[in-house]
């Protein structure tokens, strides 16, 4: 019966290690996301691999321009 609990106990450990690195990998991304707000991104899912792509720093619009539409974001 120890034995039992003991390894369930160490199953739940594992489960919790595994869930930290998760975690982890999911706060590095976020964080890498955030460094490259300047930088437009393109995907590819096929491979989980993302391009990025420097963007000039935005320039002042002159006011007669109309305002375009916000490009979607490419978050991952």
């Amino acid at each position: 019966m120890l034995e039992a609990q003991e390894y369930e106990l160490q199953h739940g450990l594992k489960l919790v290690e595994l869930f930290v690195q998760q975690l982890r990998k999911l706060v590095k991304s976020l964080s890498q996301t955030h460094e490259v707000a300047s930088k437009s991104c393109m995907a590819d899912s096929d491979t989980d691999t993302v391009y990025l792509i420097e963007v000039p720093p935005n320039r002042p619009e002159k006011q007669d321009k109309q305002e375009e539409p916000e490009k979607p974001r490419c978050l991952r």
